[in-house]
C-alpha cells in the first residue's frame, strides 16, 4: 500500500509517497488534465532498484492511482517520463531482464496507462541506460543513452532516434577526440525553440598535458536535428574551474542558462548558475550561495524572461546538515529569494512549472536512515506554499474506462546486433542473386548506412536503420550510363527487379542515399 500523507503545518504543501521499501522519483511532469505524473522505482532496500514506478495524483497532489513496471526478477527503474501527443507516456529507463548489467529501454504507454510498445537494447554484459526522451513534431522520439554498448572513456554519449511506432531511424555516438578529455556523462538532454538538441554534462579534462591528473569540467553540446552538426564549450575561462552541470534551459533570446557546482577547491563546493550564448560560448557563471562546504544546483526552471527558480541543496562548514532549497535568482544570478524545503542532504530531482504558474519539484529523503520515501512540494512564484484547489477536475478523461493500479508486464522487442564498434568505418556490399541472371535480380539491401564526420575535437558516427525513404538503386552499364532506376519505400530489405529487358553485359548498382552513394554491387546480365 502506498502511503500518502498530507503536511498541512501552516499551510504546507508538501506530499509524502512511501511504504516499507524505498520508494525514489526521477520525473515530474503535468498532464493534459492538469495533474500530475511521477516516474521512478521502488527499491526493497536502501540501494537496489527493484520495480519501475508510476504515479498519478490530481492537481492538489492526491493519489489517483499507481503502477509498477515490470517484476522482482528483472528490474525495470525509471529514469524519465513525458507525456505525448494522444494524452499517454513514453518512459525511458534499464531493465536487468536479459542482462544483469542493465539494458536500456524504452515503454509506450496509452492514455489508460497500457502498453502498446516496449524496445529493449540488448547488450550483453555492458551497463547502459536510457537516460533522457521527448517526442517530436512528427510523432516520433529522441533519447539520450549514456554508456550504451561500451565501457570506454571515449564512447559514452548516443543520441536514439525512433519513429512513432518505437522503430529505430538512426542512431549516434559522439566521441571526443582530444587526448586531454575522457569520460563524457551526459544529464540533460534540451531541444532548443530552432530543434537542436543541447546535451549537458560534465567531462575530464587534463589540465596539464601529460600529467595524467584529469580533472571535471562542466561540459555542453549542441547537436542538430539531424544529430549531423557537432559543437562543444567547456568552462574555459578559469583553468582551475573545476565542477559539473546538470540542468540546462533555453530562454526567449535562445541562451542556454544551465545550473551545477562549482568546485573551487578541492574540498569545497557551491551552486552555481552558468549562462551559454546561443552558440554555446560561455558568458559567465555565478556562485549563487558562497563559502559553503559542499553545495549543488540539480534543477532549474525559467520562469520567465526575467525570473529562474533553481532546486539544490548546501551546507556551511561545521554544519552537519544542508539546506535543500529552492532559490529564486534574476537573469544575471542575483539570488532574489531563497525557501528552505527541508533539511538533507538530498538535493531536488526534478522541477516543473504548471499551467497556472506553480513550481512543481520532487525529491527523495531517508526516512529513520532505512527506506526512502518521495518527497512533492509545490509553491507559487513568490516561492511559498500552494494553496488546496477547491473546483473540481476531471482526470484521465482520454481513457475509456476507470485505471486501475496494477502491475505493467513489459512484453518487450529485444533489438540487438546494434553496432558496438562505431569506430569501425565500414558499408556492406548489395547482395545480389542470381549472378549471372536473365530474367529478374533479387537485391539485398544493407542493414543500416553507416557515416562518419570528423573535425577538430570529435569523431560522429551515424548508423540510420530506415534509410529507404530517401533512397534509390540506380544501374548504369560499363559505358557509365544510368539504364534504370528503382525508388526505394521506407522498411524494404529485399527488392526484386525485372532485368530482362537490359542487353547483356556488366551492370553496375549504386545505392545512393540523401543524394551520396552508400553501396555498391554488380551482376552480369545473360
Amino acid at each position: 500500500m502506498i502511503i500518502l500523507s498530507f503536511q498541512v503545518h501552516s499551510q504546507e504543501w508538501i506530499r509524502i509517497f512511501g511504504d516499507n521499501k524505498s520508494e525514489i522519483g526521477s520525473s515530474v511532469i503535468e498532464t493534459y488534465d492538469k495533474g500530475y505524473v511521477i516516474g521512478g522505482y521502488i527499491m526493497p532496500d536502501h540501494h537496489t532498484p527493484l520495480y519501475g514506478w508510476i504515479i498519478k495524483t490530481d492537481i492538489n497532489g492526491g493519489l489517483l492511482w499507481d503502477k509498477k513496471i515490470h517484476n522482482d526478477s528483472f528490474w525495470a527503474p525509471i529514469n524519465d517520463i513525458q507525456q505525448t501527443n494522444d494524452g499517454g507516456y513514453i518512459i525511458s529507463g534499464s531493465t536487468r531482464e536479459y542482462d544483469p548489467a542493465y539494458d536500456p529501454f524504452i515503454l509506450k504507454l496509452n492514455a489508460c496507462g497500457e502498453m502498446e510498445w516496449c524496445k529493449i537494447y540488448n547488450t550483453p554484459e555492458n551497463m547502459d541506460f536510457a537516460v533522457r526522451i521527448f517526442q517530436l513534431d512528427d510523432g516520433g522520439y529522441i533519447s539520450l543513452f549514456w554508456y550504451y554498448a561500451c565501457y570506454n572513456t571515449r564512447q559514452r554519449m548516443w543520441l536514439f532516434r525512433l519513429d512513432k511506432d518505437g522503430e529505430l531511424l538512426w542512431n549516434k555516438v559522439y566521441r571526443d577526440t582530444l587526448s586531454s578529455t575522457i569520460n563524457e556523462n551526459c544529464n540533460d538532454l534540451l531541444i532548443t525553440k530552432d530543434k537542436n538538441y543541447v546535451l549537458t554534462g560534465f567531462i575530464d579534462h587534463e589540465d596539464e598535458p601529460g600529467s595524467n591528473w584529469y580533472w571535471i569540467k562542466p561540459y555542453w553540446a549542441i547537436i542538430d536535428k539531424d544529430g549531423d552538426q557537432w559543437d562543444q564549450t567547456i568552462w574555459w575561462a578559469f583553468t582551475q574551474y573545476h565542477g559539473f552541470a546538470y540542468d540546462s534551459e533555453e530562454d526567449s533570446f535562445s541562451n542556454i542558462y544551465s545550473c551545477g557546482e562549482n568546485h573551487y577547491n578541492l574540498e569545497n563546493f557551491c551552486p552555481v548558475l552558468f549562462k551559454l550564448a546561443p552558440s554555446g560560448d560561455t558568458l559567465w557563471h555565478k556562485d549563487l550561495i558562497e563559502n559553503t562546504e559542499h553545495g549543488s544546483a540539480n534543477v532549474l526552471n525559467l520562469y520567465n524572461d526575467s525570473t529562474i527558480v533553481i532546486g539544490g541543496g548546501w551546507n556551511y562548514p561545521g554544519n552537519e546538515c544542508c539546506d535543500i532549497a529552492l532559490i529564486k535568482t534574476d537573469t544575471l544570478g542575483n539570488v532574489l529569494k531563497i525557501k528552505i524545503l527541508k533539511e538533507d542532504v538530498y538535493a531536488p530531482v526534478s522541477m516543473i512549472k504548471t499551467f497556472d504558474g506553480k513550481i512543481v519539484v520532487i525529491d527523495n529523503f531517508v526516512i529513520n536512515g532505512t527506506n526512502w520515501d518521495l518527497y512533492m512540494f509545490k509553491v507559487n512564484a513568490d516561492l511559498e506554499y500552494d494553496t488546496i484547489y477547491t473546483q473540481p477536475f476531471t482526470y484521465d478523461s482520454l481513457c475509456p474506462h476507470p485505471i486501475v493500479s496494477d502491475t505493467i508486464e513489459m512484453d518487450c522487442d529485444v533489438v540487438v546486433n546494434i553496432p558496438e564498434e562505431p569506430e569501425k568505418e565500414y558499408t556492406a556490399p548489395l547482395k545480389i542473386w542470381p549472378n549471372p541472371a536473365i530474367d529478374e535480380i533479387h537485391i539485398k539491401l544493407p542493414e543500416y548506412i553507416v557515416n562518419q564526420q570528423k573535425n577538430e575535437l570529435f569523431n560522429v558516427t551515424h548508423f540510420n536503420h530506415q534509410y529507404q525513404e530517401k533512397a534509390a538503386l540506380q544501374f548504369y552499364d560499363i559505358f557509365g550510363r544510368k539504364v534504370y532506376e528503382l525508388i526505394l519505400t521506407k522498411g524494404q530489405k529485399e527488392v526484386v527487379v525485372n532485368v530482362s529487358f537490359l542487353v547483356k553485359g556488366i551492370y553496375i548498382i549504386r545505392l545512393l542515399y540523401n543524394g551520396s552513394q552508400a553501396s555498391t554491387g554488380k551482376f552480369v546480365k545473360e
